[in-house]
């Protein structure tokens, strides 16, 4: 895009709000504890069983994770803890790609109006967080969870290239 500086000054924007805002809630330490287990016992199975309750088998919504799995991973190749990977590397980076997943979409849906297409959707999602699980609490203080980045970088990515290919 024309607009590119703005652009990436809106991301490193976006990275220090996810740095900075990150509510925890009470199920939010099974992510950190399922990343740890996975990072401290790399010799186990993978998500089979459940650390902090003790329990032998995984919950089935939790044997399919794999943000905690890549957090996992980072840590044990750059001997970083999980924590510091799970709440200032991970969330930032999320946060950025965010930015420039919307750029990409609006690139292909409106390439002339980029950067306050960025801007107006990243304010909207600001302002909707009046709910627990609306986009606004989910966006970025929770760059620390899957369905979040899920929500923020991979939807608009997937909107558009099925945009691009339905019009080649």
């Amino acid at each position: 895009p024309t607009s590119s500086k703005p652009l990436w000054l809106l991301a490193i924007l976006a990275a220090i709000v996810a740095l900075c805002a990150q509510p925890v809630r009470w199920n939010d330490f099974a992510h950190f504890n399922a990343a740890t287990a996975i990072a401290t016992e790399p010799d186990k199975p993978i998500l089979q069983r459940e650390t902090m309750l003790g329990i032998d088998d995984n919950f089935p919504d939790q044997k399919v994770q794999s943000l905690e799995v890549l957090a996992a991973s980072i840590s044990v190749i750059s001997r970083i803890p999980v924590i510091t990977v799970m709440n200032t590397i991970l969330p930032p980076a999320a946060a950025i790609l965010t930015v420039l997943a919307y750029a990409h979409l609006f690139q292909t849906i409106c390439p002339g109006r980029v950067l306050w297409c960025v801007i107006g959707t990243m304010a909207f999602i600001f302002a909707n967080g009046q709910a627990e699980m609306s986009y606004g609490n989910i966006f970025l203080a929770r760059m620390f969870h899957g369905k979040a980045i899920l929500f923020s970088v991979i939807t608009p990515l997937i909107i558009s290239y099925s945009i691009r290919f339905i019009a080649h």
